[in-house]
């Protein structure tokens, strides 16, 4: 594999203006893709999310995305052709990227029985791309003592030493770069203010990561 560098942004919610002051921040660096942890609207309908992501689009060669819980439910069979032609991909089952497996979660509550990596990729190295973060880490903590992500992803994450990087969103209080046993979590903290992450994948899955905000 050769090393990856990754925009990752989170909770948008539909605020463009912020979003394009990013997209013109980063737009000189040698991006791979695009991971987008949730939240592209602020309960907007399809149409504004798809035309948020055409802008985002514009500015890296491929996407990939899960759903927050202000995002619309899709029904992107009719535009899933469009979408695919230009490298924008709903993860709405797992994808091979070769020498990983890219995994996203939608939403906010994660069922643990759907929470499976099938037998055929049990070699591969596993990046999960979800809204919500595991539970008791630094990316789903609002306050010194209160903890809101999933449990049932913390479980996964360390049941599977395989996963080696955890994008996630919804907590606004909590842009962080941790460690949770052997993956990296990164939590980019939310568009709206002005946040948003870069990270390299090394050939050898070691993460270099960087939150960043445009007063930087």
């Amino acid at each position: 594999m050769s090393e990856m560098k990754i925009l990752v942004l989170s909770d948008i919610h539909g605020q463009r203006i912020t979003l394009e002051k990013i997209l013109r921040r980063v737009k000189v660096l040698p991006l791979f893709a695009c991971f987008i942890a949730g939240d592209i609207t602020n309960h907007g309908t399809q149409e504004e999310l798809i035309n948020t992501l055409k802008i985002i689009r514009a500015f890296v060669p491929r996407i990939f995305f899960v759903l927050g819980n202000c995002d619309p439910v899709l029904n992107l069979d009719s535009k899933r052709e469009e979408l695919s032609a230009l490298n924008i991909y709903w993860l709405k089952s797992p994808i091979d990227m070769g020498d990983f497996l890219l995994v996203g979660f939608n939403g906010t509550r994660i069922n643990p029985f759907k929470i499976e990596i099938n037998e055929k990729y049990k070699h591969k190295k596993v990046c999960i791309l979800t809204h919500i973060p595991p539970y008791g880490t630094l990316a789903d903590s609002v306050s010194p003592i209160r903890h809101i992500g999933s449990r049932e992803l913390r479980t996964f994450i360390e049941k599977h030493h395989e996963v080696f990087l955890n994008v996630c969103g919804h907590v606004h209080e909590a842009p962080s770069i941790s460690k949770l046993g052997e993956a990296t979590i990164i939590n980019p903290g939310p568009v709206t203010l002005g946040h948003y992450a870069v990270i390299t994948v090394t050939k050898t899955f070691d993460m270099i990561g960087e939150l960043r905000t445009i007063y930087d």
